[in-house]
C-alpha cells in the first residue's frame, strides 16, 4: 500500500503536458518557432474555424433565415440570419449556433461534419479529426501544425477576417415582441486590443483541450500565423502569445537617421550664397 500511494502521488505530481506553440510566417513560408508542433490534442473552439468555412463553402448567402433549435446564453430558440449565426459563433464561440449551422447543412449534422474531415484531409491536416461542430467534444483533436494550416486558410475568407476581429458586435435575439438587441464582446478581446494588424482570431477552452488561440497577423510587412494549444491558464495563453507576437514577428529595425552627404552640404552652401 505505501508504494501505491507513492506511485500515486508521483503521477499527480507530474506537470501537465506542455503546450503547443507555433509561429509561422506565411510571407516568407516558414517556421519561425514551434514547440510540441505534431502533439495531437483537443482543440476545442478552434473547431469553429473548420465550421464556418465548411458552411461558408456550401452557401455565401449570409441574409439566409437558419433555425437556431437550442437557445444560448446569447439567443433563444428562433429563427436567425447566417450573418447572425456566424458572428455569434466567431466572436462569443457560441456552441448552438455552430451546431444550427450543421443542421442547416444539406443532409444535415452528420454530412457536416464528414464535410469538415474532408476539408482536412484536403487541406492536408492529416493529424486532424472532426465529431462535432462546436469542439465541444475531446475527440476533436488536431495538432499545432494542422491548426496554423487552418488558421491560415480561414484568413483567405473575408467574412471570417472581417467578423472574427470584430473586439464588440451587435445581435438582435428573438422576433416581433421578443426581439432584443445585445452587444457581446469578443473571447480575444484582451489580444485585439493589444495588437493591431490581426486579421483572423478565434480562441478554445474546454477542461480536456486548455486554453487555445488561433491568429493571423500582419506585422513589420510580414503576415503570420500564430497558435497555441493546451496553456493551463487564460494568463498564460494570453502571455505566451504576446511573447511569440512581440519575439518572433519583431517589427523591422528603425532606419537610421539620414547623415548629410557631401553634396547635401554644398547643396546648402550654395544656398546660402545664392540667398
Amino acid at each position: 500500500m505505501p508504494r501505491l500511494l507513492i506511485l500515486l502521488a508521483l503521477i499527480l505530481s507530474q506537470p501537465a503536458s506542455a503546450v503547443s506553440l507555433a509561429v509561422y510566417n506565411i510571407t516568407e513560408e516558414r517556421w519561425r518557432h514551434s514547440e510540441n508542433l505534431n502533439q495531437t490534442r483537443p482543440i476545442a473552439s478552434l473547431t469553429k474555424l473548420m465550421t464556418v468555412m465548411v458552411s461558408l463553402d456550401q452557401d455565401q448567402d449570409l441574409d439566409r433565415v437558419i433555425k437556431l433549435n437550442q437557445a444560448s446564453p446569447r439567443l433563444i430558440k428562433g429563427s436567425y440570419s447566417r450573418r447572425t449565426l456566424i458572428t455569434a459563433v466567431l466572436v462569443r464561440s457560441d456552441n448552438s449556433a455552430a451546431e444550427a449551422l450543421a443542421e442547416a447543412y444539406p443532409g444535415g449534422r452528420r454530412e457536416f461534419v464528414q464535410s469538415m474531415n474532408r476539408k482536412a484531409q484536403a487541406l492536408a491536416m492529416r493529424n486532424t479529426h472532426f465529431v462535432d461542430a462546436s469542439g465541444l467534444s475531446s475527440s476533436n483533436r488536431s495538432t499545432a501544425h494542422d491548426v496554423i494550416t487552418m488558421i491560415r486558410t480561414s484568413d483567405l475568407y473575408p467574412v471570417i477576417a472581417e467578423i472574427s476581429t470584430q473586439k464588440t458586435a451587435a445581435l438582435e435575439s428573438g422576433q416581433g415582441k421578443r426581439l432584443t438587441k445585445l452587444d457581446i464582446e469578443n473571447t480575444n478581446r484582451p489580444v485585439l486590443i493589444e495588437f493591431d494588424g490581426i486579421t483572423v482570431s478565434k480562441t478554445g477552452f474546454t477542461n480536456s483541450a486548455g486554453w487555445c488561440m488561433a491568429l493571423v497577423v500582419v506585422r513589420g510587412g510580414s503576415r503570420s500565423a500564430v497558435v497555441i494549444l493546451g496553456a493551463d491558464t487564460q494568463q498564460r495563453r494570453f502571455r505566451d502569445i504576446k511573447e511569440a507576437v512581440l519575439t518572433h514577428m519583431a517589427e523591422p529595425a528603425p532606419e537610421p537617421p539620414k547623415q548629410a552627404t557631401p553634396g547635401d552640404r554644398m547643396r546648402s552652401w550654395f544656398g546660402v550664397w545664392a540667398y
